[in-house]
Order: structure tokens, then sequence, then C-alpha cells
């Protein structure tokens, strides 16, 4: 009786294997793409709580399934990373990035990954962060006090002067890197548009935007060249910034990459980085702002360890500030939504997914389950700073920096980045908000629907 009913049970849950996730209801021509156009970054927690942990949906006549629950994050990002990869949504960043780290795949990807893991150890962070705290320190310096400012615009333009200087900082002049900025933001602005556009007009038409989005690739490529050219042939130096490291970088074969491939590694990690960073952080001084108790239980924190950062490895060594950190990325996770192609027919939990389609995890419906936390969508830090929370947390529940073997690995540059910014911000400014609320704007990452502005006030 026993087998007979094991049989059955295994039987049963074969057959509940073979069911797609359940259909969202839309329109019969157009499918859901109304619903995603109007509600933006809503329509995933609103078909979340109408159909549970799985959906599929479509856009016109294609059709591709959706996941929620930590456990198919899991699945799809770490256990079964082979079978879905990155795919055709990801074309629009080649134009920019060729086949580096963030676009490549398979093999290739592989020997990448394994040539620049020393880069973000230890040795290559310590690099890389004297040029953060360089560039940390002149960009403080300038900050103005008693206005309203554009809070989103300068931490974008702060990430983007890291970015640039972590690169290029011990040979690139002023002039050169405000170009080198300049063009750096028609390309991602350029690529951004396309990669969240239903239909692109081809690339090889002669409009305007396509001109000025080669000419602007082309004027940063040759002024890379023209470093990468310079540093070789006085190789054997110490490495000062992220070029330097990337000539040094070797596989197990000694071989060093190519002009070409250092090129792209150089556009992956300037569009990667720049970009969610300052997202999370025009979010993380609009959180703080509003809440002037947590502002001066950073701030004694920070006091208490006279506001010093000597080495990659102190990351952990003011933990309310990285508490903080972490909140900031549960509320506003950059990577908000994840895509990937199904190489074959596979399962994600219960359901079974199909060969060729797309699939999708979305991280910011997982982050805010209350499931998983209490008050999900209350800015609550100290949540982090509770052990038993965190060990009792379902292993997709929290990811900011995805997981898995794809998991990003510039995530401690990027930590470190906001960690020294903040130990010279709050040297000198508190800062104050008249913004009641700032909403989510969803397209490729997670921004704010309108700029943060934020008034600061000296100490």
């Amino acid at each position: 009786m026993t087998r007979v009913l094991s049989k059955l049970n295994i039987e049963f849950m074969n057959q509940t294997r073979l069911n797609s996730p359940p259909k969202a209801q839309g329109n019969l021509f157009l499918g859901n793409l109304f619903q995603m156009k109007d509600e933006g970054v809503h329509f995933y927690p609103r078909m979340a709580r109408l159909y549970g942990d799985a959906i599929t949906a479509r856009i016109g006549w294609k059709s591709f399934y959706l996941f929620f629950h930590p456990d198919h994050i899991k699945e799809v990002l770490q256990d079964k990373s082979d079978i879905y990869i990155k795919g055709d949504q990801y074309n629009q960043l080649r134009h920019l990035m060729g086949t580096g780290l963030l676009t490549s795949e398979g093999k290739d990807w592989e020997k990448q990954r394994r040539m620049l893991n020393p880069i973000f150890g230890k040795n290559g962070l310590d690099i890389l962060l004297v040029q953060i705290k360089k560039a940390s320190e002149q960009f403080v310096a300038r900050l103005e006090v008693e206005q309203e400012l554009d809070w989103s615009r300068k931490m974008f333009d702060f990430a983007l002067e890291v970015a640039v200087t972590s690169f290029f900082g011990s040979s690139l002049d002023p002039q050169k890197m405000d170009q080198m900025a300049h063009d750096m933001h028609i390309c991602m602005r350029f690529v951004s548009r396309r990669m969240t556009n239903l239909i692109n007009v081809p690339l090889n038409f002669p409009v305007q935007e396509h001109v000025e989005f080669k000419s602007a690739l082309k004027r940063v490529k040759t002024e890379i060249e023209k470093l990468y050219d310079n540093k070789v042939q006085n190789k054997g130096r110490d490495s000062k910034d992220m070029l330097d490291l990337l000539i040094a970088a070797e596989d197990e074969d000694k071989h060093n990459l190519s002009r070409e491939e250092v090129f792209d590694q150089v556009m992956s990690f300037l569009i990667a980085g720049h970009e969610t960073t300052a997202i999370t952080m025009s979010w993380f001084y609009y959180l703080l702002a509003k809440k002037p108790e947590y502002q001066e239980r950073l701030i004694k924190e920070l006091e208490s360890g006279d506001y010093k950062f000597e080495t990659s490895n102190e990351l952990g060594k003011y933990p309310f500030l990285e508490a903080i950190i972490n909140e900031t990325m549960r509320l506003y996770p950059a990577g908000w939504v994840i895509a990937r192609n199904i190489t074959e027919d596979n399962s994600v939990g219960q359901w079974n997914v199909k060969k060729g389609h797309v699939l999708a995890v979305c991280p910011y419906v997982a982050h805010r389950d209350p499931r998983w936390w209490n008050n999900p969508d209350d800015f609550m830090p100290e949540r982090f700073l509770d052990s038993e929370v965190m060990k009792n947390l379902p292993r997709g529940a929290f990811v900011p920096f995805s997981i898995g073997k794809r998991n990003c690995i510039g995530s401690r540059f990027s930590l470190m980045e906001i960690t020294v910014f903040a130990l010279e911000f709050f040297k000198h400014f508190k800062m104050t908000t008249m913004q009641k609320e700032v909403g989510v704007k969803g397209y490729v990452t997670l921004k704010t629907d309108r700029p943060v502005r934020l008034t600061l006030h000296k100490k």
C-alpha cells in the first residue's frame, strides 16, 4: 500500500511539473503590455498578490515567465545558471561592452572571471581604495551648503568620477577626464533607452542619436587605446589604477588580455558599476534625510572609529553603516528584475518552462515579501543587526548583487565606494529634505521617479 501511494505521489508531482505558471489576464492582442507600461514596477508586486509566486505574462505574441519566490530566485541564478543564461536582452549592451564579463557566456565568461577575480581581491581593492578616497575628498570639498541640491545628479556625477578616476586616475588629466565622463554619459543613456524599447531602429540607420552614440563611443575607445598603449610600453611599474590591473591580468597559461579585450572589460565595469552605485547612493541619502535619528546614530558610530577606513578588509568596521546600506538595497535593489533565456526544457520549482522562452526573477518583490520581512515596506536598518533574522532568511530573499557564480564581481568595490564617501560626507555634513515621498521608476535599473533633492548643513 505504501509503495502504491508513493508511486501515485511521484506521478502526481510529475504531472504538476507539466503545468506552466498561471497566465496573467491581459489584452487579447497585446497581452500585458499596457499594464506593464502604465504600472511600471508596481505591476510585479500586484501580479504576485493576484497569482502567487509565479505567472506567465505576455507582450504581444511573446510570452515569458515571472518568478517571485526566493527558492525560485536561487534555482534560476545559482542552481541552474548553465541552463538559464543571459540572452537577447543583453544584445544592446554588447554594442557598448562587446563581449566583456557582463555580456559573455559559457567558457569565455569562465576564463574572464578567473582572470579578473584577483583584481577584486584585497590587493587590487587596496590599490583602488586610494583612487576612491581621492575622488571622495575632492567631491565633498566642492559640495554647496544651505541650498537645495539635485542629489541624484550629484551621485551620478560622483559615481562616474570614481569610475573614471579608478580606471585612469594615474594618467588622465582633468580636461580629458571631463570629456571621457561626458562621452560615457551619452553612451550609457543611448544603450539604456534601447534596452527598454520594444522596437529599435537598426544601428546602421544614420539618425542623429546613432551618429552621436558612435562618435562618443569612438572618442572613448580612442582615448582608452592611447592609455593602454602608453601603459604597455611602461609595463613593469607598480599598479596605480584599474587599467594597470587589467593589463597585468593573466590566465593559467600566463596570457594577458588583448587590447580589444581590455577595452570590453573597461566598458563593462564603467557601465555596470557606475549607474547602479549612483542609484543606491541616491536612495541611501534620501532615506537618511527623512530619519534624522538614524543620522545621529550613524555619525556617532563613525566618530567612534575616527572616520577611518584604511584597507578593503574593513568593510565590516561600521556595523550600523553596513546595515543602512543593506536596508537601502533591500528596499531599492538596483537590479530589481533579472531576465534569462531558457536553453532547454526544464522547470523552476513545480513549474515547467520551455526552451526558447524568457524568464525573469524579481528581487524587488522578494525583498518586500512579508513572509520573510517584518514591516517590509518600512526603512528599518536595525533588522540587519539581528543575527536571528538573517539566519532564518531564505537564500534568495536578499540578493542585491545577484547570487551564484555570476554574482556581481564588483560588489565589494561598490560597497567600499559607498562606505568611503559616507565617511567623508558625514565628517562635514548633515542633510534634510523637503520631499514628502519619492517613488520608484523601473527600467533596466530601479531609479527614483524624480530627482532626490537635499539640503546640506555644516556640522
